[in-house]
């Protein structure tokens, strides 16, 4: 009905939670690196400490937390009552969203920087198998899709430029226009990035700008890790949501990733989005990926309904993707209105929801989808 009441107050940045068989709930908490136990008044409970992003989790038919670590780039499986731990799987690429397959014996762990999902099985009731690349998720591995077509304006990045202006094409990663017979090419180049060079001198917080094909992207002089420098330096921090606003779904636009530009498109809540283009890798952070990464990188909640099919969100263009239990037959179930759709649940049938929708969150907005998906989610053995 849409009420609401506090449960736990302050407690911070959380990312995954469920229910306990004995009607305590298990919440990672981001903030402090670990997992509590919720209990129905209110007291929680460190259960374990130390760990690295804990972010999706799932419960198995024993009771067991499985909890995705995303900067430790593993799952462990968290005995809720005594913190004693095993390692399930490690080098996954920033993994994020946890659920069990119907039966309990395959877990899939999705990526949160590589557009994949793995799987998981279980061999036996303490022994499983290293994990394998279920699939690729993005446009370009869809079933029966047509081609997107490639979005208006230059062919390459140097067209209309001058020589020595950043620019970043598909094939060949970041560069320099440079001139060549009578038009300019984008050479591509070593060094830097040109978000690093802006900050040397400057000091932290201080503000800096970068031009880019006539348009100006302002920030902050960052710490940064991401650099590809080998250690945290200064890096100009560019916010570039803005750049769609007076533009419509679809439209081109610029985008910076690692300090370099290329042309994306505007995703439907106008964020400047699009694949990474191949010369910067697909985004992700450290960790194997088993595979080929797909172009949907920003996969954040995963669940997976009775029939077998693996649903899972992506964070920044509302898509809610579907894939066969085999690993084919990649769809979208739903493009929602939002820029950040972290998690999502199947109804219980009590209280009112509906065990054949699947609700999800919207965190840019306060609230939630119903999906009709018409099947309900997988079994809950423990009760």
């Amino acid at each position: 009905g849409g009420d609401k009441q506090v449960i736990t107050p302050n407690v911070g940045f959380t990312a995954g939670m469920a229910f306990l068989p004995n009607g305590e709930v298990v919440v990672a908490s981001v903030d402090n690196g670990a997992l509590w136990r919720v209990a129905q008044n209110g007291a929680k409970v460190t259960v374990l400490s130390g760990l690295q992003y804990p972010n999706g989790l799932d419960i198995d038919e024993d009771g067991m937390v499985y909890v995705a670590e995303q900067d430790g780039q593993r799952l462990r499986r968290v005995d809720p009552f005594t913190g004693e731990f095993v390692v399930i799987a490690e080098d996954l690429c920033n993994a994020n969203g946890v659920s069990f397959a119907p039966g309990y014996d395959r877990v899939y762990v999705g990526s949160f920087g590589c557009g994949v999902v793995y799987s998981i099985d279980r061999i036996d009731k303490d022994t499983w198998a290293p994990p394998e690349l279920f699939a690729s998720i993005g446009e370009e591995f869809m079933d029966d899709s047509e081609p997107e077509p490639e979005p208006e304006g230059p062919p390459a990045f140097c067209e209309g430029q001058e020589v020595g202006d950043l620019c970043h094409e598909k094939t060949t990663g970041p560069g320099t226009c440079q001139q060549d017979g009578e038009g300019l090419v984008c050479e591509p180049n070593d060094g830097p990035s040109p978000l690093v060079l802006i900050c040397e001198g400057k000091e932290y917080d201080d503000t800096c700008e970068l031009e880019v094909a006539g348009q100006v992207f302002t920030g902050f002089c960052e710490t940064n890790n991401y650099t590809g420098s080998g250690g945290n330096v200064l890096e100009c921090d560019i916010d570039d949501n803005p750049i769609c606003q007076d533009k419509d779904p679809g439209d081109q636009c610029l985008k910076l990733t690692y300090g370099y530009p290329y042309f994306a498109s505007c995703s439907n809540n106008l964020r400047c989005n699009g694949e990474p283009p191949s010369g910067n890798g697909g985004g992700g952070g450290g960790g194997g990926n088993n595979g080929t990464n797909g172009s949907a990188w920003g996969l954040d909640g995963l669940n997976v309904d009775a029939c077998g099919y693996v649903y899972v969100t992506e964070y920044v263009d509302g898509v809610v993707w579907r894939i066969g239990p085999d690993g084919k037959g990649l769809g979208k179930a739903a493009t929602l209105p939002s820029g950040w759709i972290p998690n999502m649940h199947w109804g219980t049938g009590i209280g009112g929801w509906d065990p054949e929708i699947l609700y999800v969150a919207d965190r840019d907005e306060g609230r939630l989808f119903a999906l009709e998906i018409g099947k309900p989610g997988k079994e809950v053995t423990a009760p």
